[in-house]
């Protein structure tokens, strides 16, 4: 009932990249990262009575784990959800999710981005990037950028918006 990618080779083609020294390696990743990311999106953009696609960009965690922790928490959000549906730009809803996932963020060091236009910068709002928020916001894809300043490690999550057609679709089921 779910969708599910499979990636397999058998060797009969004879082409082997068979260790990260390979000099193909790099660029044999990054192609398969593109297609997963570009299948995901497909996949995440496909369900149920959404209608917005939102890309978070999770950085400067201290840990893999932690950057993981830090998009699922935002990404999973109801209220960041929610406003996302109704075109609000609510950072303040999008770094107190980030807190959900207990991981000692400190707001003074917290950048945030809306497709690359600045909503904090060191916890400090830049309100006169306001109505550009709101346009973006409005759009039916864009990309949060959270940058947590703590440490090098970053993940990417997909997420939608939750809609009042979501909700119907699904309560009878």
């Amino acid at each position: 009932t779910n969708d599910t990618v499979l990636v397999l080779a058998n060797g009969d083609s004879g082409a082997a990249i068979d260790s990260e020294d390979h000099p193909d390696f790099a660029t044999f990743l990054e192609v398969l990262k593109k297609v997963c990311f570009d299948l995901a999106y497909k996949i995440v953009s496909d369900g149920e009575k959404i209608t917005k696609v939102v890309t978070l960009q999770i950085k400067g965690a201290p840990t893999a784990g932690a950057a993981e922790k830090v998009a699922r928490a935002v990404g999973n959000s109801l209220l960041v959800k929610s406003s996302w549906y109704g075109s609000d730009p609510n950072w303040g809803r999008v770094v107190d999710a980030a807190g959900y996932a207990q991981i000692g963020i400190d707001i003074n060091k917290v950048d945030l981005a809306y497709d690359n236009i600045p909503a904090l910068t060191h916890g400090t709002p830049i309100i006169e990037n306001e109505g550009k928020w709101k346009q973006i916001v409005a759009q039916k894809a864009f990309t949060i950028s959270l940058n947590l300043n703590l440490g090098n490690q970053e993940t990417q999550l997909l997420s939608t918006d939750l809609t009042e057609a979501y909700i119907d679709f699904n309560r009878s089921e």
